[in-house]
């Protein structure tokens, strides 16, 4: 670590060296934070990790074989007229993997705005170069994906009313032709500092879904998805708490386009038997847990949990929303009740 007496500068770097089982593996990470003046700062990241390093028994590791290069700019206005603050993020990163193949990237904008009266409005636009994709084939072949953009709008009101919520929507093309679309919505109820009610829902339409089905194969699906949740937390008093959190996340999938790897270029759309259905997939999940949790002392606590999950792997793409929901929720595939009291002896 290094900081210049006036923090205008600042550097950390990290080392990392990996032996699993006789297989030695190394990396590196380095961060450089530049501030020129109150409200501007830039922020440079540079990453490395070899193809045999293995951090998964100290952490958590995205991927190996990489040289990541990100870059950040943000300034900060408060003093903007009829505005409180304005906010303005430029981002861009670029990853290449060890045989010096560009494997993503983006280059991305966004600006906040903060009103007097504590609301906020952002937009962002992001472009995603061409880019080759090295892991998604599981070994048989690399192929290469359109590039992409994308614009994001998200408007907040004041957060420390005891009603508030979020909107947010954002649009994307795909890399195989199409686009994604997605609309999210959160409302917040906190009548009293010690109840707190927080009801969301996400959907997403996309267009091509490309998912790997085996061997070179891949297909693009085109898809609905629904998230809602529901979560309550209480605090009976400084020591007992409440807690009530249902999650449900449902898709429904139709085949669309079908293609091989040719390892060195796009992937080949190979089209459909007409004499064989298209393939068709739907997801429903839904959790429900109701957790209680009492301090009795310090480092000691009794806890009452109640979970509940449902899944409909083989429900029909024709069923509504509304009875892929109620099928999950009805037909639970597990139910535990677990209590555990810790307890610390002594003083």
């Amino acid at each position: 670590h290094y900081r210049t007496p006036d923090g205008t500068w600042n550097w950390d770097t990290e080392l990392f060296y990996s032996d699993v089982e006789g297989t030695t593996g190394s990396g590196a990470s380095a961060n450089l934070r530049y501030v020129p003046r109150r409200g501007d700062q830039h922020f440079v990241n540079v990453e490395y990790f070899d193809e045999q390093i293995d951090l998964d028994d100290v952490g958590f590791l995205p991927r190996n074989d990489i040289l990541s290069v990100f870059y950040n700019f943000s300034r900060q206005e408060p003093d903007v007229e009829n505005l409180r603050e304005r906010r303005t993020f430029a981002f861009m990163r670029t990853d290449f993997n060890t045989d010096n193949t560009f494997i993503g990237g983006g280059v991305f904008a966004n600006r906040r705005w903060t009103f007097q009266d504590n609301t906020r409005a952002s937009v962002g636009f992001n472009y995603f170069p061409s880019y080759w994709d090295d892991r998604d084939s599981r070994g048989n072949g690399d192929f290469k994906l359109d590039d992409a953009w994308g614009a994001s709008l998200r408007w907040n009101s004041d957060s420390a009313r005891s009603v508030f919520y979020e909107l947010r929507a954002g649009f994307t093309t795909e890399t195989q032709e199409g686009s994604r679309s997605s609309l999210r919505a959160e409302l917040t109820y906190r009548p009293i500092d010690r109840v707190s009610l927080r009801v969301g829902t996400r959907y997403v339409k996309r267009d091509s879904w490309l998912l790997w089905q085996g061997d070179t194969d891949f297909t693009t699906y085109s898809t609905e998805e629904w998230r809602p949740m529901i979560r309550l937390e209480t605090f009976f008093t400084a020591r007992q708490q409440l807690r009530l959190e249902l999650e449900w996340v449902a898709i429904k999938a139709r085949e669309n386009d079908r293609f091989v790897t040719s390892g060195d270029g796009p992937l080949i759309p190979v089209g459909r038997d007409p004499n064989v259905s298209a393939s068709e997939f739907v997801i429903s999940d839904v959790t429900l847990q109701i957790r209680y949790r009492w301090q009795i002392a310090p480092l000691s606590d009794l806890f009452i949990v109640y979970n509940r999950g449902g899944s409909l792997p083989g429900a029909s793409v024709e069923s509504s929303f509304g009875s892929l929901f109620g099928d999950a929720f009805s037909e639970p595939q597990g139910e535990a009740l677990i209590v555990k009291l810790r307890y610390r002896i002594g003083t």
